[in-house]
């Protein structure tokens, strides 16, 4: 056994913290590599300064056949580190907390290629998703209602997308061929145009705890890279689909609920977005699909 001794705790974090917040993080392990591969990132906190710890096994030894060692330290350029996590095994990428709109990107050896800072004076980020296998997008979501995307070759911002109710309804009442609208009625999907999107009454927009319901909440990636789900916390009834290297809306789907969970197809040749709210139906979208399948079951857990 080994102890990594003071870690950054989440109660360290900024007075708002983020619902998504993770102060460690496993590298993912290569195919076919032995499961003593992995490398783990912890943040810790000295003297009011973040810091960003990689460790990995080190040569095992007839005293000390498996055992942990400290591979490089580094002064991370956050201020409040609220979240960490590998991007593709090759960069670490971190947010802070919500007071302040900054993410990061370093190397494993703590070189900064990136430190973005879309705005100030607002509530910062939310969410942050690393590309999938076949993607080169970092994708970031935040309190301004919008998903700001980044190529993780050249670290520049590649496309902002974003949710407000003008944006959606610009796409949907424009008529375009490629957007889907799809809206839940009772137990079936029905495809409509929408002049005004559902979002939260003003005294729930305020959030039942210490984040106000507002910004992108949750970002996911399908398999490919090619697609994009995120949901917007001011529009709880919403799931949007975006297809980013062409900057367009795929699909718009519009729940009699709010929505509970969303889950992409780990594999597989089509894509294939699983969601369900508290109506207790579970909804399937497919890509390059005419509607939207949907099975009865509990959606509770």
């Amino acid at each position: 056994m080994y102890i990594i001794t003071n870690p950054k705790s989440s109660a360290q974090c900024g007075s708002l913290g983020t619902h998504s917040s993770a102060l460690y993080s496993f590298s993912p392990t290569p195919s076919g590599s032995a499961v003593e591969s992995f490398r783990l990132a912890v943040v810790h906190r000295f003297d009011l300064q973040d810091y960003i710890a990689i460790y990995g096994p080190a040569v095992p030894s007839e005293e000390q056949p498996s055992k942990l060692q400290e591979l490089v330290k580094f002064r991370a350029r956050s201020n409040d580190i609220a979240s960490v996590q590998w991007s593709l095994g090759l960069h670490l990428v971190t947010a802070d907390s919500p007071l302040s709109y900054r993410c990061c990107v370093y190397t494993p050896a703590g070189e900064c290629l990136l430190n973005l800072e879309a705005y100030q004076h607002a509530l910062g980020i939310r969410c942050v998703a690393p590309p999938g296998s076949g993607g080169g997008l970092l994708a970031v979501g935040s309190f301004d209602g919008s998903a700001r995307l980044l190529s993780v070759f050249s670290w520049q911002l590649a496309f902002e997308l974003a949710h407000s109710v003008a944006g959606a309804t610009g796409c949907v009442e424009g008529g375009d061929r490629s957007v889907q609208c799809w809206v839940e009625s009772e137990a079936t999907f029905a495809r409509r145009r929408l002049k005004v999107l559902p979002r939260l009454s003003p005294a729930a927009s305020a959030g039942s705890g210490a984040l106000p319901a507002m910004g992108v909440g949750w970002l996911a990636w399908s398999s490919d890279g090619l697609l994009l789900a995120a949901k917007e916390e001011a529009h709880p009834r919403c799931l949007w689909v975006w297809r980013p290297l062409q900057a367009r809306l795929e699909a718009l789907l519009v729940l009699a609920e709010p929505l509970q969970c969303a889950r992409w197809r780990p594999a597989g040749s089509v894509a294939v977005l699983a969601f369900c709210s508290s109506s207790g139906r579970v909804g399937l979208w497919r890509e390059g699909n005419e509607g939207v399948g949907e099975e009865e079951g509990d959606a509770e857990g």
